[in-house]
């Protein structure tokens, strides 16, 4: 999931090309979305479909973010934030923030299976995935 991210990320903010554009806004908002299933399901909150997700312009081509909305089988709300900043370089920064009924449930660099973060832990608390204060169950 992150390699296909981070490509994505790369093609949506270089791409002059309108039809590039939106076939890659497509497939990223379909990574995010999948990816934040297959987290949410590691974390004990099945959904009832996958989150629809939005990917508004910004005032920056070097800053492309995200936003998901959906819903749990308990019926749940489930939001997902992400952004990436350095989108248009070889070394994209990503961040994801899935809560589920207003509560944060997981904070990474990355979603989705094979998932674990660079080094587990960046400065910023990105890299370690928290779920209520403990560690979060990781895939891969």
């Amino acid at each position: 999931m992150r390699l296909l991210a981070l490509g994505l990320c790369a093609a949506l903010t270089t791409s002059g090309c309108g039809v590039t554009r939106t076939i890659s806004t497509g497939a990223y908002r379909v990574a995010v979305a999948d990816g934040a299933v297959a987290e949410l399901r590691a974390l004990g909150f099945p959904v009832t479909d996958p989150p629809v997700c939005h990917v508004p312009a910004t005032d920056s081509p070097t800053v492309v973010r995200i936003t998901c909305t959906g819903g749990t089988v308990t019926g749940q709300p489930v939001r997902v934030d992400g952004v990436v900043t350095a989108a248009d370089t070889s070394s994209p920064d990503e961040r994801y923030v899935i809560s589920v009924g207003g509560a944060e449930v997981l904070r990474k660099p990355c979603l989705g299976r094979g998932c674990a973060g660079p080094g587990g832990q960046s400065p910023d608390g990105y890299g370690n995935a928290q779920f209520h204060g403990k560690p979060a169950r990781r895939q891969g």
